[in-house]
């Protein structure tokens, strides 16, 4: 599993891996790499809690669905690696982004402070109206809407002398007066199925 994998890592120099780490706040807060290794499922919460502390997620999972995609575009923020090359060579590539491109690591930290109230439910840096995960869901939503299939015939209505309570309403032969008239209609339904 990617886990195991991770561990092959532990021991280089600026890594941090395995057990409980003291000050794991301040460990994350000092990174500019986050390692967010998929959990139980595709998902891990290790990508939030990269992005409270202002650390770039590297998401190691193949088949997550990231949140709010219409809205943020995850690849300004986060790497993305696949699963079946985690080893060395991640360290490596992360390696040369900090030596190579400390321009390219800066500008996807400065996109993780600026998109981190999409994912903040308690918030008070950023109006809650305009960036917040309340509104990234209701704008999900909204694009889900128009998108849903809509239905091509109008439905059925009902008969005027149905509507009104049936023909007892109107003084018709019903019966009883008791809804007679109406289990006649369904009992015609089930008949006719």
């Amino acid at each position: 599993t990617v886990r195991l994998d991770l561990l092959e890592l532990a021991g280089l120099p600026n890594v941090s891996l395995g057990g409980p780490v003291g000050q794991y706040a301040a460990v994350l807060g000092n990174s500019q790499f986050c390692l967010c290794p998929k959990g139980a499922s595709s998902y891990t919460s290790r990508v939030f809690e990269a992005l409270f502390a202002g650390c770039v997620p590297v998401i190691l999972s193949d088949d997550v669905r990231l949140p709010f995609e219409s809205i943020v575009d995850w690849s300004r923020f986060s790497i993305r690696w696949p699963m079946d090359k985690v080893s060395i060579e991640l360290y490596d590539y992360l390696l040369h982004l900090l030596r190579d491109r400390p321009e390219y690591v800066l500008s996807l930290q400065v996109e993780v402070a600026k998109v981190r109230c999409w994912f903040d439910y308690f918030s008070f840096e950023e109006d809650p109206m305009e960036c917040s995960p309340y509104v990234a869901m209701l704008r999900e939503l909204a694009g889900r809407v128009q998108v849903m299939p809509h239905l091509s015939q109008p439905f059925a209505e009902l008969p005027a002398s149905l509507a009104d309570g049936g023909s007892r309403s109107n003084g018709g032969d019903s019966g009883s007066g008791d809804g007679d008239g109406m289990r006649r209609v369904v009992r015609g339904i089930y008949a006719n199925a």
